[in-house]
């Protein structure tokens, strides 16, 4: 189901999912948590930077949200009234989520939990944790050979002569 990055590539995946049902039953199609775990630990084992987010709404923001849905002809699409049934089960979902983030965070990749009512902070304190992460990695332009160099100059003069 989930396979192994391989280096050099940046990967996103995003492990979010609807739950219509009971607040710990993932629904059919869920991903298999060991499968994943085993996925991460062999992108890891491969030089994998791994950074994982949990974007974390408020109870009192998300209830703002709804109703926002509810006002904003434009936000109808994104109205279910399941949205409504199930946060009823508020305590059980955050226990859950606690419970997921504790199990599945790693010392070379924890959870990043991110506070989420106000979305500029959100985004930019994950793009923070992201361009923080990536210059850890000490990237580079690769270094080109005098070879590479001059057939770059060659197709210099032919572009300019084009």
């Amino acid at each position: 189901m989930f396979e192994a990055a391989e280096s050099p590539y940046l990967v996103t995946f995003d492990g979010s999912f609807r739950v219509d049902n009971a607040p710990t039953t993932p629904p059919d199609g869920a991903p298999d948590e060991q499968a994943l775990k085993d996925a991460l630990d062999a992108s890891a084992e491969a030089g994998t930077m791994i950074l994982k987010f949990w974007l974390n709404v408020s109870r009192d923001e998300q209830r703002k949200r709804f109703l926002s849905r509810l006002d904003e002809p434009e936000k109808h699409w994104k109205f279910s009234l399941g949205d409504i049934r199930e946060r009823r089960c508020w305590d059980d979902y955050m226990s859950a989520y606690e419970d997921a983030l504790n199990r599945t965070s790693r010392a070379w990749a924890p959870w990043y939990a991110i506070p989420a009512d106000d979305k500029d902070f959100m985004r930019m304190t994950v793009a923070d944790i992201v361009v923080d992460n990536l210059e850890a990695c000490g990237l580079a332009y690769p270094v080109l050979s005098d070879e590479a160099r001059s057939e770059l100059e060659v197709g210099r003069r032919a572009a300019e002569a084009d």
